[in-house]
C-alpha cells in the first residue's frame, strides 16, 4: 500500500469507533462552520464535545465523501493548507475546507 492508502485506511478504520451521536455532533459543526475553515476553526468545539481526536481524520474524510465539505484547492492543484493552531501537532499543517451551502 502507498502511504496514502495506508492514511486512508487508518482514517476508515478510526471511524469503527465511533457512534452515530459522534458522526451526528461533527455534521451538526459542520453546519454551523464558516463557509472556509479548518480544524483550527471549530477544534475547540470539537474538543468540548468529547469528540476523539484519533476518529476526526476518519470525519472528515466521511464528511468529504458525503458531500458536506470539500477541500480548498489552490490555483495549481493541490489542497490549501495553513499551519496548524494546535500546539500538539508541532508545526503540522491542516487542510482548508469549504462547506455544503
Amino acid at each position: 500500500m502507498t502511504p496514502a492508502e495506508l492514511k486512508a485506511a487508518g482514517q476508515m478504520e478510526s471511524l469503527w469507533a465511533t457512534t452515530p451521536d459522534i458522526w451526528a455532533d461533527f455534521v451538526a459543526i459542520l453546519r454551523l462552520a464558516p463557509i472556509e475553515f479548518s480544524s483550527n476553526d471549530i477544534r475547540k468545539v470539537m474538543d468540548d464535545i468529547l469528540i476523539p481526536e484519533s476518529t476526526r481524520g476518519g470525519l472528515f474524510s466521511a464528511a468529504i465523501k458525503a458531500g458536506l465539505i470539500t477541500r480548498k484547492m489552490t490555483a495549481d492543484g493541490p489542497p490549501w493548507r495553513i499551519p496548524s493552531t494546535d500546539p500538539k501537532t508541532h508545526g503540522a499543517y491542516v487542510q482548508v475546507y469549504r462547506r455544503a451551502a
